[in-house]
């Protein structure tokens, strides 16, 4: 028979057949230059020989599929990329490193890819603004196997506000100062907080405009409301990445009691 070796390393024997021919199929062990050699032993009839052919071995090319991934996605709502990672050839080596998930050149997020099964799991909140969105993976590839990419659109919708009044005292005396709060929230799930202005409404008269603050507040001390009941709105003026929203109350100022003073002349 026919023995192949790679350098030093054996790699197999085949025998020969009718033509004279042995083929062997072995994948290899390393990328670069291989020497192999076929060594033909010696028989009866014929004597020893042997050939050597050098051969460069490339990295195995990739591909990736998205196998799990949403069309679209809320401001601040963080996102789940399933990819997995597959060669073209089987072979022996092992797929194995890290892919990563960029938003335009953005990276967002990275992931070891699973040995066993080629998948790989991104989360990431995208820090930009609303929109369409071209998402990258790319495979950053190892000694073995070549880097790939693939690449989709995700849809960056505003999130959703809810703006929520409250009043320091509901029933208030006339003249007396009331501290009114509005608080901001974004969607349920989506990071980071609302920003931008909230405009303070009685009936349709304005009572004045405060920015919100790191928590999502904005508070505003009224004073000059007149007896009755008073229909008090806070009107958040949405911005690229959260909608508008409002929310009321009904404020009530009450008269001063009425004091009566007696007054009596001595004798």
């Amino acid at each position: 028979g026919q023995l192949f070796k790679d350098g030093g390393k054996i790699l197999g024997t085949a025998p020969l057949n009718q033509t004279g021919q042995a083929s062997l199929s072995v994948p290899f062990s390393s990328v670069g230059n291989h020497a192999i050699t076929a060594i033909y032993a010696k028989s009866d009839n014929f004597s020893a020989s042997k050939s050597t052919l050098r051969i460069a071995a490339s990295k195995m090319p990739t591909s990736i599929s998205i196998i799990d991934s949403p069309n679209s996605a809320s401001f601040g709502q963080p996102v789940t990329f399933t990819v997995i990672v597959s060669s073209a050839v089987p072979v022996d080596g092992i797929l194995t490193g890290r892919v990563t998930l960029t938003d335009g050149n953005t990276r967002l997020s990275t992931a070891q890819v699973n040995a066993t099964t080629g998948q790989a799991t991104l989360r990431a909140t995208l820090p930009t603004g609303t929109g369409s969105h071209e998402i990258t993976v790319t495979y950053l590839g190892n000694k073995d196997f070549d880097a790939s990419t693939i690449s989709t659109t995700l849809t960056i919708d505003a999130s959703v506000t809810t703006t929520t009044l409250t009043s320091s005292n509901a029933t208030s005396l006339v003249g007396e100062s009331v501290t009114l709060t509005a608080t901001v929230l974004p969607a349920e799930g989506a990071s980071g907080k609302c920003w931008g202005l909230v405009t303070f409404f009685d009936n349709d008269s304005e009572l004045g405009t405060v920015a919100l603050n790191n928590r999502g507040k904005a508070t505003l001390k009224v004073s000059d409301l007149d007896i009755g009941n008073h229909t008090i709105t806070a009107v958040y003026v949405g911005n690229e990445g959260f909608t508008d929203s409002s929310g009321s109350i009904t404020q009530t100022v009450t008269p001063l009691a009425n004091h009566l003073v007696v007054a009596t002349a001595g004798n």
